[in-house]
C-alpha cells in the first residue's frame, strides 16, 4: 500500500465503493472517497483495504495531474477528531486550520467566546474566569428559549475569526476564517439559567452587496430542530428591511441546497395559495416574497411544479399541480420562521 493508490475498504457500508490513500501512519491509512461527501472521509486500518490495479497507460502530463490532485488532498485531511461544545462531545466533519500542534486531535471550545483549548482543564479554568455567559454584540431577537446575537467581524474580530473555525469543522467551502472584518455573523443560542448555548449561526458581508447569507452552520446536536430554517428566514427578513432583493452566496452545499430549496418552495406556493388571484407571475412572486426570481424557478422546478405548453415555450408554475399538492403546504406556517414582531433590527439610518 502506497499513498496514491486505489483501494475499496472492506466493510459492510463501504464494499462497493473506491477511495484512494492520501496518507498513511504507521498501519492506518486515510482514505478519500471520490463519489461521496468529504466528511466521510476518514483513517482505516491498512488490513481493512485491498489495493486496485494501477491504470495500465499513465501518461506524464496525467501522472502530474494526479500527483497535483493528491497534494491538494492531503491539505484537506480531517486535522481535529472531535471537539468538546458545552455539553456536547461533536465529530469534527471536515479540516479547519486550527493553529494547534498535529499530535491534538480533540480541542474544548467555550460555548460563549468560542475560545479553543487542548485540555479539559484549561477550559475549566477559563469558564472560572469569565462572567460573560452569552456571546459579544447585541441581543436583536428573543422567542421563548431561542436568542439571536449579531456580532460584527470589525468589533469582535477573536471570536469571529474562532467562530469560523469551529464552523469550518462542519461546512467544506467556505474560506474566510481570519479575514472577518467585512462580515457580520448571526448566532442563534439556546438560552437557561447557565446561559446562551451556542446552536446556529450565519454570516454575511456586511455590505448586503450581492448575498444575504455567505456561510450558515448548525452543530450536530441540535440540527433537525429547524433552526436552518430560522435563520434563512431571518436572512430574508433582514433583506427585506434593507429594500433589496438577495440570496444565499453559491455554490451551496449538498446539506445547504436542500435547506433552501425546501424553504424557497414552501414559501412560494403558500404565497402563491394565500393570494386572491393565485398570481404564478414571477416578478409579483418576487416581488411577494423577496426572493430573487432563478431561485424561484430552481426551487419550483426541482419539485416538479413546472411546465411548458408547448416545446418552445418558456418553463411557467403550474397552477393546477399546485393545487393538487394543496394540503400538504397547509401547515407551511407552523415550520419555524422569523417573527418579524420580535425582531430588533432595522437598517442602518432608517431613523436619520
Amino acid at each position: 500500500m502506497e499513498v496514491g493508490a486505489e483501494v475499496t475498504v472492506n466493510t459492510p457500508e463501504h464494499q462497493s465503493v473506491r477511495g484512494r490513500i492520501i496518507e498513511i501512519i504507521e498501519n492506518k491509512a486515510y482514505v478519500h472517497f471520490e463519489t461521496q461527501d468529504r466528511r466521510l472521509d476518514k483513517y482505516f486500518d491498512i488490513s481493512q483495504l485491498t489495493a486496485l490495479p494501477p491504470p495500465i497507460v499513465v501518461d506524464e502530463e496525467r501522472q502530474k495531474k494526479d500527483q497535483e490532485k493528491l497534494e491538494e488532498e492531503k491539505e484537506k485531511i480531517r486535522n481535529i477528531d472531535s471537539v468538546q461544545v458545552g455539553k456536547y462531545v461533536i465529530d469534527a466533519w471536515y479540516y479547519s486550520p486550527y493553529p494547534v500542534d498535529k499530535s491534538v486531535r480533540k480541542l474544548y471550545i467555550c460555548e460563549y467566546c468560542m475560545k479553543y483549548f487542548t485540555s479539559l482543564k484549561d477550559l475549566r479554568s477559563h469558564y472560572a474566569e469569565i462572567f460573560e455567559r452569552k456571546p459579544p454584540g447585541r441581543e436583536i431577537y428573543r422567542n421563548g428559549d431561542i436568542s439571536i446575537f449579531e456580532v460584527k467581524g470589525k468589533k469582535q474580530k477573536m471570536f469571529c475569526q474562532c467562530l469560523s473555525l469551529l464552523g469550518k469543522l462542519f461546512i467544506e467551502h467556505k474560506n474566510s476564517y481570519f479575514d472577518v472584518d467585512s462580515f457580520n455573523y448571526y448566532v442563534l443560542c439556546e438560552c437557561d439559567d447557565y446561559g446562551a448555548h451556542l446552536a446556529a449561526f450565519y454570516s454575511v458581508e456586511s455590505r448586503l452587496v450581492e448575498n444575504n447569507l455567505s456561510c450558515i452552520v448548525v452543530l450536530p446536536p441540535y440540527q433537525k430542530k429547524g433552526y436552518g430554517r430560522l435563520l434563512v428566514s431571518l436572512s430574508y427578513e433582514i433583506s427585506f428591511r434593507s429594500g433589496v432583493i438577495l440570496g444565499p452566496e453559491r455554490p451551496l452545499s449538498d446539506m445547504g441546497r436542500i435547506l433552501y430549496l425546501s424553504y424557497w418552495r414552501d414559501v412560494v406556493i403558500s404565497t402563491i395559495l394565500k393570494s386572491p388571484d393565485e398570481s404564478t407571475d414571477l416578478n409579483v412572486i418576487s416581488a411577494k416574497t423577496w426572493l430573487k426570481k432563478d431561485d424561484i424557478v430552481e426551487a419550483i422546478q426541482s419539485a416538479g411544479l413546472m411546465v411548458r405548453a408547448s416545446r418552445t415555450a418558456p418553463l411557467t408554475i403550474d397552477l393546477d399541480l399546485i393545487q393538487q399538492v394543496k394540503a400538504k403546504y397547509e401547515d407551511v406556517d407552523l415550520k419555524p420562521h422569523i417573527n418579524p414582531d420580535l425582531l430588533l433590527w432595522f437598517k442602518k439610518g432608517s431613523f436619520n
